[in-house]
C-alpha cells in the first residue's frame, strides 16, 4: 500500500510503503544504510547490506520515504529510491521493472468530497441552534490506533475527520425584577477536551509520539493528527493561554513554530571550540550544528608539508526551512566570486559522462538563485567521527551528487567571530502568546514577535553589498490600536451611534507611504515585488510572506476571496445611560510586520487590520 508522504506535493512522487500481508502486516518497510557498519560481507570479496524489518510507521523518519521513479513516460515499470541520501531501498522496491496492479473491488469508502477547510463559511459562523461543517478530511489508518491492525484494516482504511461549529451555552441569568441594565459575565470554561460517547476522557504520549485517549477499557492513539488539529485552530485564534508542554524528543524532531521557519545557531564565547587544553580559541569547528553568526569557509588539505595545497570555499551555512536543527540540513550560499549570493545545487547521476579507463565523472552545477524547496540545493552535512573536526556532506535528493568540495570527505570548517552578522540570541518568534491576546493600550504599540530573515528572503540591490551590509535582517511583529471612525454629539441628542466603515485589511508601507504590489505576483524565483519608486523595487520572498499570512490567520485575521477591503459595521449605545457625551471614537487592532536591515534602516512594513478587535472610546 502506498501512503503519500506527508508535507509533500503529489508531483513529488514521495511514499510510505506499507506491508499488506504476513507476520509484519501494516508495517512500514525501512531503507537499509549504505555506510560501512551496515554492510555484511559476502562470497568473493563483496558485500551487501541486510534488509531491515518492517517497523511501525514515523512518518518523519526520511528511511520510511521512498521516492517512486517510471522507467520511461511510456512504461508500465516503475523503481524506488530511498530519500535518505544514505538509503537503500528494500528489495522488493529497487528492482527495476515491477509493475502495478489494482482492483477496484474496494475503494475505501473514498470519494472526492474532502476538500480540507471552508475558509468562508467557517469565517460566517454558525447562527444560533445550528451545526455546521466546515472541513473535511481524510486520515489514513497509521496515524489511528485501535484494536488489532490487522482489524482495524479491514473495517476502516481510512478514517472520516470532519471540522464542525456550533455555539455552546456557558452562562445564562434572569431580571427578576426588571431593573437590571448590566449583566457581568464571569464563568471559567475549559477551552480543549475530548470526548467518546459523550464523556470527557483522559491522555498520555507514548515513546512512538502518539496521543493516547482512554475511557476504561477502551483506548484510541492518534499520531501527527493532533498536531494539525491545533494547528487548524491556533490559525483561527484559539490559544492555550499557556505554554504548551512539548516532549522534549519533539525539540530535535521539529523546527520551532509555523511553516516556513527554521532554527538559527548562534555560537557565544562559551561555546566556541577550544585547544591547547582549554588555554586558547580553536579556529576550527568541532562539530554540528554549524552557527550562523560566524564566517564560515570549507577547508580542504591535500598532502603535507611544503607539498601541501589547501583548497579554500567561502560559503554560508543557511538551516533548511522546516527542519529542525539536528538534521543538519543546509543550503549552501556562495560568499565570494561570480555566483555571490547563489545556492550551490547538486548534480544528478543521469549527468555523468564517459571518461578514459572505463570511468566517468560528474561536472559541478553553476549555482543559482535559491529555490528553498528544491531539493538538490539541500545538503546533509555528516560528521566523519565525534571526535573528528572533518566533513563531507551528501545531497538530499536520493541521485543528486553535490558540488566536489562538499563531497569530498575530510574538510574542516575554519570560523572567524569578527563579525557576527547582526545576530544575537533574542528571536524568540511569538515572544509571549498570552501578551498578544491581552491587546494593547489606547496610543500605545506593544511588540509581541521578534525574527531574523536570512538575506536570501530579501532582494535589495547587488547580492554582494546585501551580504556585506545585511546578511540577516530582523523582523518584529507590533500590536497598535488605530483610529477608523469620529463623530460628535452635536446638540447631545443622540444615544446611539452607528459605525459603517471600509478598510484595507492589507498594506504595505515605506517611510508610512502605501507601496504598491507588482500585478505579475509571485515571479520564477518565488519573489514578490513592491514598487519603491518608478525603477526601485524590493522583492519579498514567497515564503516570509506566506508565513506572515499564517501567524496572521492564526490570530483571527481573515480576508474573503481576494478583497483586500473590508467592512466594519456595528452600532453602540452610550453606557453612561443619558445622551451627555461628546465624541466617539471606533479603533480597530493593526498588526504590523516590521523588516528592518542590521543598521536598523527601516525596508518595508507590512500591515494587518483585525476587522474582529475593535475598541471604542467615548469622550
Amino acid at each position: 500500500m502506498f501512503i503519500p508522504v506527508l508535507d509533500q506535493p503529489l508531483s513529488s512522487n514521495r511514499y510510505y510503503a506499507i506491508n499488506g500481508r504476513g507476520f509484519n502486516s501494516r508495517e512500514a518497510y525501512v531503507s537499509g544504510k549504505k555506510e560501512e557498519e551496515e554492510r555484511v560481507s559476502c562470497c568473493f570479496g563483496l558485500s551487501y547490506v541486510p534488509e531491515p524489518r518492517p517497523k511501525q510507521l514515523d512518518p518523519h523518519d526520511i528511511y520510511q520515504q521512498f521516492e517512486i521513479h517510471q522507467k520511461k513516460p511510456s512504461s508500465h515499470c516503475y523503481y524506488a529510491t530511498s530519500v535518505a541520501p544514505d538509503g537503500v531501498s528494500t528489495w522488493l522496491l529497487r528492482k527495476d521493472n515491477w509493475v502495478i496492479e489494482y482492483s477496484r473491488s474496494k475503494e475505501f469508502e473514498l470519494i472526492d468530497d474532502a476538500k480540507g477547510l471552508n475558509k468562508e463559511l467557517r469565517s460566517e459562523l454558525p447562527s444560533l441552534g445550528t451545526s455546521v461543517v466546515v472541513g473535511k478530511w481524510y486520515v489514513p489508518f497509521v496515524f489511528v490506533k485501535e484494536r488489532k491492525v490487522k482489524d482495524q484494516h479491514k473495517r476502516s482504511m481510512y478514517y472520516i475527520m470532519t471540522l464542525e461549529q456550533r455555539w455552546e451555552e456557558v452562562f445564562s441569568c434572569e431580571n427578576d425584577k426588571g431593573e437590571n441594565r448590566d449583566v457581568v459575565v464571569h464563568v471559567e470554561v475549559e477551552n480543549e477536551i475530548v470526548k467518546l460517547e459523550g464523556q470527557k476522557i483522559v491522555r498520555g504520549v507514548d515513546a512512538n509520539r502518539f496521543v493516547w485517549f482512554g475511557v476504561g477499557d477502551k483506548k484510541i492513539g492518534l499520531g501527527s493528527v493532533v498536531e494539525r488539529m491545533k494547528w487548524e485552530e491556533e490559525r483561527f485564534g484559539w490559544t492555550s493561554k499557556g505554554d504548551r508542554t512539548i516532549n522534549p524528543s519533539e525539540l530535535t524532531l521539529f523546527p520551532t513554530e509555523g511553516p516556513n521557519s527554521g532554527v538559527l545557531v548562534i555560537q557565544d564565547e562559551e561555546s566556541q571550540p577550544i585547544c591547547c587544553f582549554g588555554k586558547c580559541f580553536d579556529c576550527d569547528l568541532n562539530g554540528l550544528p554549524f552557527p550562523q553568526n560566524t564566517k564560515l569557509t570549507v577547508k580542504y588539505q591535500i598532502g603535507s608539508g611544503d607539498d601541501r595545497i589547501v583548497l579554500l570555499d567561502s560559503v554560508a551555512f543557511v538551516p533548511v526551512l522546516n527542519q529542525p536543527p539536528s538534521s543538519n540540513l543546509y543550503y549552501v550560499i556562495r560568499r565570494r566570486g561570480k555566483h555571490t549570493g547563489e545556492a550551490c545545487v547538486s548534480a544528478k547521476e543521469g549527468d555523468r559522462v564517459p571518461c578514459c579507463f572505463c570511468f566517468s565523472y560528474v561536472s559541478n552545477v553553476t549555482p543559482r538563485p535559491l529555490d528553498p524547496f528544491d531539493i538538490y540545493q539541500q545538503f546533509e552535512i555528516h560528521q566523519r567521527g565525534s571526535s573528528t573536526h572533518k566533513f563531507f556532506a551528501t545531497s538530499v535528493a536520493s541521485d543528486g551528487i553535490p558540488p566536489r568540495f562538499l563531497r569530498r570527505k575530510g574538510w574542516t570548517v575554519p570560523f572567524s567571530a569578527s563579525e557576527d552578522f547582526g545576530l544575537i540570541d533574542d528571536a524568540k518568534g511569538i515572544v509571549n502568546a498570552k501578551l498578544r491576546y491581552e491587546l494593547p493600550d489606547f496610543d500605545k504599540s506593544v511588540v509581541v514577535g521578534k525574527w531574523y530573515v536570512p538575506f536570501l528572503f530579501v532582494k535589495e540591490g547587488d547580492a554582494k553589498d546585501q551580504m556585506k551590509n545585511s546578511m540577516y535582517y530582523s523582523m518584529t511583529l507590533q500590536q497598535i490600536f488605530e483610529e477608523v471612525f469620529f463623530c460628535e454629539n452635536v446638540g447631545n441628542k443622540q444615544f446611539e451611534v452607528e459605525v459603517d466603515v471600509e478598510v484595507e485589511t492589507e498594506v504595505v508601507k515605506l517611510d508610512g507611504e502605501k507601496i504598491a504590489r507588482e500585478a505579475k505576483g509571485v515571479d520564477s524565483d518565488g519573489i514578490v515585488w513592491f514598487i519603491v519608486s518608478g525603477t526601485e523595487k524590493i522583492g519579498l520572498g514567497s515564503v516570509v510572506l506566506e508565513r506572515m499570512k499564517w501567524e496572521e490567520e492564526r490570530f483571527g485575521w481573515s480576508i474573503k476571496g481576494d478583497q483586500m477591503r473590508s467592512n466594519i459595521k456595528k452600532s453602540e449605545k452610550f453606557e453612561g445611560g443619558s445622551s451627555f457625551w461628546k465624541s466617539y471614537r471606533c479603533y480597530v487592532l493593526v498588526e504590523s510586520f516590521e523588516l528592518k536591515r542590521m543598521d536598523e534602516s527601516l525596508v518595508l512594513k507590512y500591515e494587518f487590520r483585525h476587522v474582529d478587535k475593535l475598541k471604542s472610546k467615548w469622550d
